[in-house]
């Protein structure tokens, strides 16, 4: 049986609670060994880096690819769906198996972050918005609304202010594009001196909702943060075609509502306030 590492474990815990990651790792490890029997897979292993899904790596159908196995959370349902539509921008998709939680794909060569390649946080950014443009331009698959979803609720939810509340629903509102929702610089791989989007979690929304990179920003100076936030957003925004107003204000947004979910007091929830603070109302 496929060992799930600890630090899955340990995550699974953290966000579905005890009894909901003991299930997900017994269901989990079983769908793995079916995967791998019933694609050939040979010399299968654990990749390191992966924070959600069992990641193998393996030899099958004559080349080196990835089995990843998402537990079953409503929220990653349509990674397949993203990879099948996003040809070219993504690995290619080779099986699918469990409705799409068992994912079959290429193995990316030498498959280095883009965080770990390109050193400055505003190169990065501008890579980042350059490729939310071709995957916003890219024909849209069928998905659900970003406003319908489980990931939106939480973030109503976890809000303290009734008026940010309803600054987030009015956001929701906009459905025009797929978003790929979790997109930043370690999301992007290194395929060959071209880059590839890994990860999708696509939901039909707003374009302005793709600022993930942009939330979770590093080594934001303490003195000058409104400035250096300001900047980035900008960059970000020329690159991809997105609107800068609509574009803080998401940020701030799911900033403040990820730091309500987060660990009380830890050094995540004290990042993503400073980034909600920098941008005010």
């Amino acid at each position: 049986m496929v060992a799930i590492p600890d630090r899955i474990l340990a995550n699974w815990r953290q966000w579905y609670g005890e009894a909901a990651a003991d299930s997900h790792a017994s269901d989990v490890a079983a769908r793995a060994e079916a995967a791998i029997d019933a694609w050939r897979l040979e010399g299968a292993s654990v990749m390191e880096g992966g924070e959600v899904a069992l990641v193998l790596a393996a030899r099958g159908q004559g080349r080196e690819v990835v089995c990843k196995l998402n537990p079953a959370d409503p929220t990653l349902a349509g990674e397949a769906v993203g990879l099948a539509s996003w040809r070219g921008l993504c690995p290619e998709l080779l099986g699918t198996r469990d409705r799409g939680r068992t994912i079959l794909m290429e193995r990316l060569t030498p498959g280095t972050r883009l965080g770990d390649r390109v050193g400055s946080v505003e190169a990065q950014l501008e890579l980042l918005g350059g490729l939310v443009g071709r995957l916003h331009a890219a024909p849209a698959p069928r998905v659900p609304r970003l406003a319908e979803s489980g990931l939106a609720s939480e973030w109503l939810d976890a809000l303290q202010e009734d008026a940010d509340r309803d600054e987030l629903r009015e956001l929701l509102a906009g459905d025009e594009v797929v978003i790929h929702t979790d997109l930043h610089s370690h999301n992007v791989l290194e395929e060959r001196g071209d880059w590839r989007i890994i990860d999708p979690k696509p939901f039909r929304a707003m374009a302005e909702a793709e600022i993930w990179a942009l939330v979770v920003s590093e080594d934001l100076p303490g003195e000058s943060t409104a400035r250096a936030l300001e900047r980035r957003i900008a960059v970000y925004c020329e690159a991809s075609g997105l609107d800068p107003e609509p574009t803080r204000r998401w940020t701030r947004l799911r900033a403040l509502a990820e730091a309500s979910l987060g660990p009380a007091g830890s050094d995540w929830q004290r990042e993503l306030n400073l980034v909600a603070d920098a941008i005010g109302r």
